[in-house]
């Protein structure tokens, strides 16, 4: 019953880090259909990668004490948002990669890893 809360959790927070992120670019980038898409093609991406890298290291070291470190990492990463996400905005705002590229790139930076340490919830549930 506990894994089934923290994977719900999992998902949950991760749900909400992608409608939070389009709120954070907003300032910056606005929010047009490449920010949107830059968003849930970077979770998408980020969650695919996730879920295999979290299988792999599910199936060399099933331990619970795993999944809890992979889940304190990534909920560390997400509270350093609101920290190093204004620095990194002005300066993917300043070099100006064009309207596609960077959004993107913005996102790359700030969300790609806690979204591949949340992703890699399920497979350790799984496996667990």
């Amino acid at each position: 019953m506990v894994l089934r809360l923290v994977v719900f959790g999992s998902g949950a927070v991760l749900m909400g880090l992608e409608i939070v992120g389009s709120r954070i670019l907003a300032p910056y980038f606005g929010s047009s259909v490449y920010v949107w898409g830059s968003l849930i093609s970077i979770f998408l991406a980020a969650l695919s990668l996730g879920y295999y890298l979290g299988g792999v290291a599910a199936d060399r070291w099933p331990k619970p004490g795993i999944l809890a470190a992979t889940l304190s990492v990534a909920g560390v990463l997400i509270l350093l948002l609101p920290v190093i996400s204004r620095p990194v905005l002005e300066a993917f705002s300043n070099w100006d990669f064009g309207p596609r590229m960077s959004p993107l790139l913005a996102s790359i930076v700030l969300f790609v890893l806690p979204s591949i340490l949340m992703g890699a919830t399920s497979p350790f549930a799984i496996k667990l």
